[in-house]
């Protein structure tokens, strides 16, 4: 078993967005998911553990794109996996897949998690 939290998603730019998008968009509709869904494990850990948040934010965030001109109505698989967690910050890694499972870009980000006052040490 894997010490390691992973979460997977498929997604998609919601049909009401996609006249307006061009061809050439698709990098940016997949820059879009992977910041929209970076953070969500890292929560998600935090959520198991009955913690409540105040506060989340990026803190770094590197991004290598192996395919500069992704579909930008396609269907993305996002997987990402927290490695580390501790003292309020994470670290975690996305990989994101297009419809043929080929792998568009790999995201790294690192995140700062503020809790509320009533989850005192």
């Amino acid at each position: 078993l894997s010490e390691i939290d992973r979460h997977s998603e498929l997604l998609r730019m919601k049909p009401q967005f996609q006249d307006s998008l061009k061809p050439s968009d698709g990098l940016f509709v997949v820059l879009f998911i992977s910041d929209f869904t970076m953070l969500q494990v890292a929560f998600e850990i935090y959520e198991k553990k009955k913690i409540k948040l105040k506060v989340i934010s990026s803190l770094h965030h590197t991004i290598w794109i192996h395919d500069a001109n992704p579909d930008p109505l396609g269907w993305y698989l996002v997987v990402l996996e927290c490695h580390v967690i501790s003292f309020g910050r994470g670290r975690l890694e996305a990989n994101i897949f297009d419809e043929s499972r080929k792998c568009v870009m790999t995201v790294i980000q690192e995140g700062y998690f503020q809790r509320t006052q009533e989850n005192k040490l």
